[in-house]
Formats: structure tokens, sequence, C-alpha cells
């Protein structure tokens, strides 16, 4: 049985997928990186639920700077909306979407993964 973590590390990797693919898929695409995004924050949020009061409280600040993360990762998804109706083509604003949602959802990763070793949750 894969742990909590361990279900936001796979999600993590579908929202990657997703990014790689999503130009494939036209205006769809975008429809799917949102949806596997989604998925991602509810994982996270199943993760979260976790974690014993404990944790939470002694982990504050490294659970505070992963919700801050999604929401600046979240923000990429805006940068779309104003690109698009900035006149972009929804193609060249979805592939920006996408390298940067690629590249920061990694990022995001890098830190879950160590706060994960911090707060003593299984790395699987």
């Amino acid at each position: 049985r894969r742990c909590a973590a361990g279900g936001v590390r796979a999600q993590v990797g579908w929202v990657q997928n997703a990014c790689q693919t999503a130009p494939s898929y036209g205006d769809g695409g975008y429809g799917n990186v949102w949806q596997q995004f989604q998925n991602l924050r509810g994982a996270y949020v199943g993760f979260k639920n976790t974690l014993t009061p404990q944790q939470l409280s002694a982990d504050a600040n490294e659970i505070a700077e992963l919700d801050a993360g999604l929401d600046i990762l979240q923000e990429a998804f805006n940068n779309y909306q104003e690109d698009v109706a900035a006149g972009q083509s929804t193609n060249s604003a979805l592939n920006s979407l996408c390298q940067v949602l690629s590249q920061a959802s990694g990022v995001w990763l890098q830190e879950f993964n160590r706060d994960c070793g911090r707060i003593g949750v299984s790395q699987f």
C-alpha cells in the first residue's frame, strides 16, 4: 500500500506528464493539465490529513511553505488566461504554462521530499 506522501509524488509525475502531452491535445490540453493539478492539490490535502497534530504544529512553517508553493504554481494558470486574453495563441500560451508548471512542480517536489524527511514521514 502506498503512503500518502507517495501519492503526492505520483501526482506530481501525472502533472508533469500532462504538461508533456498537453500540446498534442490542443484546447483540451489545458483542461487536462488543470485537472491533474487539482488532483495534486487533493493528494496533498490527503497527505496533510495523515499528519498528527504534533507534526502539524512542529512543522507548521514547512507545511505553510508547501501550501504557498502550490498557490504559486496555480498562478501559472492565471498567467495562461491573461496571455490568451491579451491575444497570444492558446497553443503558445499552453506551451508556456506547461514549461513553467513542469519545472516548478519539480522544484516543489524537491521541497516536499526534504520536508517529509524533516517531518519524519516515510519516503515511500
